[in-house]
């Protein structure tokens, strides 16, 4: 039967235990040439490799993505949402050099998301 010290000590392995894991992982990594990579690739080590994969992913973010697969209504609802904000701070704030930051900012925001749904499912 278990006592009750391995029944609380319980978590605590599981927790060392997943980190010798991803520490292992980290390693087998490293031994094979790669570095920390993006969000499913691995970055080959050497500094050509780096440049070329980075290289490739800049291409990749910045070539158009024709909205698909109901991202129009999300784009839509952003645009909503941020129009909805910015009339409430214009109508609440005094203009000033806070009020336009602001709506500088809410516009960088959408921008933002906006990219956040053309590069859904590419990294």
């Amino acid at each position: 039967m278990e006592s009750l010290k391995d029944y609380e000590d319980r978590p605590l392995l599981e927790r060392e235990r997943r980190i010798r894991d991803a520490e292992k992982k980290l390693a087998q990594e490293e031994t094979k040439g790669y570095i920390g990579g993006c969000a499913t690739t691995a970055i080959p080590a050497t500094n050509t490799d780096i440049e070329n994969h980075r290289i490739s992913q800049i291409q990749e973010r910045l070539k158009y993505h024709a909205p698909n697969h109901g991202q129009l209504a999300r784009y839509q609802a952003l645009r909503d949402a941020a129009l909805a904000f910015s009339t409430a701070l214009v109508r609440n704030v005094p203009s000033s050099q806070e009020l336009n930051r602001a709506l500088r900012l809410i516009e960088d925001a959408l921008m933002t998301a906006n990219k956040g749904i053309a590069l859904e499912n590419t990294f």
